[in-house]
């Protein structure tokens, strides 16, 4: 009975590594054919057969990461940093990656400042790709500006002056602000604006807009423009929008415009527009 015990558990022990390793393989081949949902089953059968090998959660990570559930990726992402024996760049760079995508910006920053700090510390090349995606990140986060200048568009503008400064060392908010001078074929625009993007959480935010505008009609140009044609118009805009799947989303947009016209200042009107747009995927690339 002992003998008989003895070959069930050497044959038990022997097997089961094939098994997972089969699992394993099988897993990572779904993922690279993109059929993540099943890979998904598998790679979580593997996690529950074997809670101490780190590959198991580091492909699960990888696999809520390619489906856009952020959160589950970054806790399994930590569950296989904890089963690492040694200091693992490349999970440490993919949590990088999920959470500058989750607009955690900091705790990106720290991270591969981490990396880099231990490659220093043990006199090791630096990791290329985490230097790199530390500089794009601080760049592209701080303060930018856009100029552009002149410019014949198919709406007839036959000059256009474009200023705009961006704004992103808050994780939660996005600034823009704005000016841009337009001159067509019968009038000419100025236009401010402010926009500010509120971020609660990485799927949704929330926008409010400002627009000052202020249009000249040259006599020379334009003797006779339209009765309606304005001459300033203050605009506030309040907008939501949520992304439910990738870049699919929908948003909702309220605007108030309060115009006053060339010919008579005093006349204003009061214009109220709701807005309601809708984007999803078809088949991809198509998208309705």
């Amino acid at each position: 009975m002992i003998k008989i015990l003895i070959t069930i558990l050497i044959t038990v022990s022997d097997t089961a590594p094939n098994n997972q390793l089969q699992l394993y393989n099988n897993a990572i081949k779904l993922y690279k054919e993109g059929k993540y949902k099943q890979a998904l089953e598998v790679a979580k059968e593997l996690s529950s057969i074997d809670k101490l090998n780190p590959k198991y959660p580091e492909l699960l990570g990888d696999i809520y990461k390619r489906l856009g559930n952020l959160s589950e990726a970054i806790i399994n992402y930590n569950r296989a940093l904890d089963l690492q024996p040694r200091f693992n760049k490349d999970i440490l760079k993919k949590m990088a990656t999920v959470y500058k995508w989750m607009r955690k910006y900091h705790t990106s920053k720290e991270i591969l400042r981490k990396i880099i700090y231990h490659d220093i510390k043990n006199s090791q090349p630096l990791d290329l790709e985490a230097v790199t995606d530390l500089i794009n990140l601080k760049s592209r986060r701080g303060i930018n500006i856009f100029l552009s200048y002149g410019g014949q568009d198919i709406d007839y503008t036959t000059h256009d002056e474009r200023l705009l400064i961006f704004y992103g060392g808050i994780d939660f908010l996005d600034l823009y602000a704005g000016y841009s001078y337009s001159d067509k074929a019968f009038y000419r625009r100025k236009q401010e604006k402010l926009d500010f993007y509120f971020f609660p959480t990485y799927k949704l935010y929330l926008r409010l807009g400002i627009r000052n505008k202020l249009y000249e009609y040259p006599v020379s140009i334009n003797p006779n423009p339209d009765i309606n044609s304005y001459a300033k118009v203050p605009d506030a805009q309040l907008e939501m929008a949520y992304y439910y799947r990738g870049d699919d989303h929908f948003s909702l947009e309220f605007e108030y415009f309060h115009p006053d016209f060339y010919w008579n200042k005093n006349l204003t009107a009061n214009n109220f527009k709701f807005s309601i747009f809708w984007r999803t995927r078809v088949i991809n690339p198509f998208y309705f």
